[in-house]
């Protein structure tokens, strides 16, 4: 089963995010991010980005996981496989920490900060291939460049 094929249980956590308002969704995709997971390129049904946090695959918003079926069938399913193969550098984050840096709080956080902009760079990166405003362009490339010293200053 994909995360696509849960039916009644998928259509019923739709209907209880159209409840839910933004603020919230952005304050429990913000808690995924902060509690180390790393934000994949695929998203949910209801629009969410989707998270890996300890070898499961999340919904943030739905609280969907795909450790269900895992537990279920004894088998991983097929989408965290090709998510895992077409992002390996996201399964597992390396994190180059200096000798300062000695609580796993730091490092979490750093993980985390690291994750993200590479999810921002991808995201921007996609975005400049078709964009025909000049300015729109100057700005994305921009902040690719911001992205990327910071990146190489972590």
């Amino acid at each position: 089963m994909s995360l696509h094929g849960y039916g009644f249980l998928c259509q019923r956590r739709l209907e209880m995010n159209e409840k839910m308002d933004e603020e919230e969704m952005i304050r429990r995709i913000t808690r995924m991010m902060e509690i180390g997971g790393t934000m994949l390129a695929e998203h949910h049904d209801c629009g969410a980005p989707l998270f890996r946090y300890k070898g499961e695959i999340i919904c943030p918003v739905c609280s969907v996981s795909e450790r269900v079926e895992q537990e279920t069938t004894g088998r991983v399913p097929e989408e965290e496989k090709r998510v895992s193969e077409k992002h390996p550098s996201e399964s597992t984050v390396q994190v180059g920490v200096t000798s300062s840096l000695g609580s796993h709080d730091e490092k979490e956080c750093l993980a985390v900060v690291r994750s993200s902009l590479h999810a921002k760079l991808r995201e921007l990166c996609k975005g400049i291939a078709n964009e025909q405003d000049l300015s729109s362009l100057k700005s994305k490339l921009e902040c690719i460049e911001i992205a990327i010293r910071a990146l190489k200053q972590l």
